[in-house]
């Protein structure tokens, strides 16, 4: 696990990428929230496995406070 900072970095890189499944091959769901699912995935440029948070569109209109609430996960 890098640090907060890296993954910080990380994260705002990701809002940039236009289609995700060409940087990841996703795999099995690993749990489900109110707000949306995680599934484990592993990057394609590594072979490093991770978790990723998928949020609902529609949970982001109905909460405004779930962008803050998700940076505090990291």
């Amino acid at each position: 696990r890098g640090s907060l900072t890296a993954n910080m970095k990380h994260f705002k890189n990701l809002k940039r990428i236009r289609n995700i499944n060409t940087m990841y091959n996703f795999g099995r769901q690993l749990g489900k929230g109110a707000f949306g699912t995680v599934r484990k995935c592993t990057s394609l440029a590594t072979g490093q496995d991770y978790a990723i948070k998928i949020i609902d569109r529609n949970s982001l209109k109905v909460n405004r406070r779930l962008p803050k609430m998700l940076l505090n996960e990291l």
